[in-house]
């Protein structure tokens, strides 16, 4: 509209993003919702001066939470909260409580149900105190080579997808995915997996997979000029 009222006016009509880009580099700024009144601005004062529920305070003025935090920026006010884990985040996080997530939280450990219970917490302050302290869980981790060398192996050597899965501490559907954008999914391929009970078979480890992958072998063998050299610390 700014745009069509200027090129009314004599003025060059210009695309958006160069209209943009001139304002931002005017110190303007888009204004979402009705213009902050000074009355506004000194209630937002007292609620960081004396500690108050700003989700209230945001209530009471009709205002999002998002809006509260733009304008506390912009008064110099963020960061000052008397209350630095915020005001509806339940109690702090002490010392004694992040050891326990770092000690349990991840795949393969205590469920992220039972670590929530014995925190006293719901599970979505445990996800997000585990972001804030970097850990990972392991679902979403980044593929790495090794990793991906396991697959390679399994897949030739006919291993059951569910027993790499539990040697890679992944979720099966995950290693399936991982191997179909690598070229090699499990459904196709000249060994197949066993089809005796898993419990009839030998434990698979990293180094069991590994050793699946001999450096010689019978003539047209896929592996036959294959070598490993100190994967995951074996030979």
């Amino acid at each position: 509209m700014i745009r069509r009222k200027l090129a009314a006016k004599g003025f060059p009509f210009r695309a958006e993003s160069s209209f943009q880009a001139f304002i931002a580099a005017s110190g303007y700024h888009r204004g979402w919702g009705r213009p902050w009144i000074e009355e506004e601005c000194d209630l937002l004062r007292q609620a960081y001066q004396t500690g108050d529920n700003l989700v209230a305070l945001s209530h009471r003025l009709g205002r999002s939470r998002h809006s509260i935090r733009w304008k506390a920026a912009e008064l110099n006010l963020s960061g000052t909260h008397p209350k630095p884990n915020g005001a509806r985040q339940g109690r702090p996080w002490s010392e004694a409580d992040d050891e326990m997530l770092r000690a349990n939280y991840g795949r393969g450990r205590m469920k992220t149900g039972e670590l929530a219970g014995l925190l006293d917490r719901p599970k979505s302050a445990v996800y997000n105190r585990a972001f804030t302290l970097g850990l990972d869980h392991g679902y979403c981790r980044d593929w790495t080579p090794d990793e991906d060398l396991l697959i390679r192996i399994a897949h030739a050597a006919g291993v059951s997808i569910i027993d790499l899965a539990k040697v890679m501490r992944r979720d099966p559907t995950i290693v399936s995915k991982r191997a179909i954008k690598l070229g090699l999914p499990f459904s196709q391929r000249d060994h197949a997996a066993p089809r005796n009970l898993r419990a009839d078979r030998p434990v698979l480890d990293r180094a069991a997979i590994l050793a699946l992958a001999a450096p010689t072998g019978p003539a047209g063998d896929p592996w036959q000029s294959f070598k490993v050299v100190r994967v995951f610390g074996h030979d």
